[in-house]
């Protein structure tokens, strides 16, 4: 695939909010289309890829425009949800980390204690 056409696709993919299947059909769909045109007309350049198709954030715009806003707002509050999952498990995994850092550090201090009081000891009997 020329590198134009993929420079115009990826363009319209960064546009477009959401990830869906429909999204990738919608994008496979323009690049058939832009593939065929320019078979025909030998022009496949960035220029007359937006002269004939539209500039990108015209072509992501009438696509979200035919998406039902439903869909869409289903799509953004799953979005929403998985950050906010995310984020809790890295809030739960560093406190975790926090409380076990802690408890390690507590258990080398006994042990330290534990190390003195042998010394001590030994010192005591010689």
């Amino acid at each position: 695939m020329n590198s134009d056409i993929k420079k115009y696709i990826n363009e319209i993919k960064k546009i477009i909010p959401i990830n869906s299947k429909d999204k990738k059909d919608f994008l496979k769909m323009m690049e058939q289309r832009i593939l065929e045109s320019s078979n025909l007309e030998n022009k496949c350049d960035y220029d007359n890829i937006v002269k004939e198709f539209g500039k990108p954030n015209e072509v992501a715009a009438s696509y979200i425009e035919e998406i039902d806003t439903d869909t869409i707002l289903k799509i953004l509050k799953r979005k929403q949800y998985i950050k906010w999952l995310i984020s809790i498990l890295i809030i739960a995994i560093i406190l975790i980390s926090i409380f076990k850092i802690y408890r390690l550090n507590q258990l080398y201090e006994i042990a330290k204690n534990e190390l003195d009081l042998r010394e001590e000891l030994e010192i005591i009997e010689e």
